[in-house]
């Protein structure tokens, strides 16, 4: 039944790439909806959505991130950059890494350019980065959860981040 309602929902869908629920296209609900389908079918053993999730995932990695790893809040301008997208970034890319070789590279030049442009040295990461402001409000849910390390995929991965090379060096195992 959930993998009837799934596949229901995502034929349903606009061809190209995203759930019509909503009259934008955004980095956090496209990268939630991706890991929801990768979710639905390892669960239900099933690789039937695999093709849905290797146009989605072509599409998200093409729409919602500037060349020095900025993720994009919507999926054809770059401001503002908020903390959920770069969150959902890493969680979706890490999520979804078999799928594509350069998803761990990529995951990593998101949290290097968050870590470089939206953390506070007082520990708490900024709600959002606009254009000619930031707007500095904490925020303290996906943007600093432990979730954003441990996608929700039925694997454990483990990431180790090589902060005395290069600062988009990354090794990675799983177990």
């Amino acid at each position: 039944m959930i993998c009837w309602a799934a596949a229901l929902h995502y034929h349903l869908d606009r061809a190209d790439r995203h759930f019509q629920n909503q009259s934008w296209i955004d980095n956090f609900h496209t990268g939630f909806n991706l890991c929801a389908l990768r979710s639905i079918g390892r669960f239900a053993h099933t690789n039937e959505f695999e093709p849905n999730e290797i146009r989605g995932l072509d599409y998200y990695r093409s729409n919602f991130f500037e060349p020095d790893g900025a993720p994009r809040y919507f999926h054809d301008r770059k401001y503002p950059v908020d903390i959920h997208s770069a969150a959902q970034s890493i969680i979706t890319l890490l999520a979804l890494n078999d799928l594509n070789p350069d998803n761990i590279n990529s995951a990593c030049k998101v949290l290097w350019w968050t870590i470089e442009h939206m953390w506070d040295k007082r520990g708490y990461f900024y709600y959002q980065q606009h254009r000619w402001w930031k707007n500095c409000v904490p925020k303290v849910r996906s943007s600093t959860s432990r979730s954003a390390a441990e996608p929700s995929t039925g694997t454990k991965s483990t990431f180790r981040i090589d902060v005395r090379n290069s600062p988009h060096t990354v090794s990675g195992r799983r177990r």
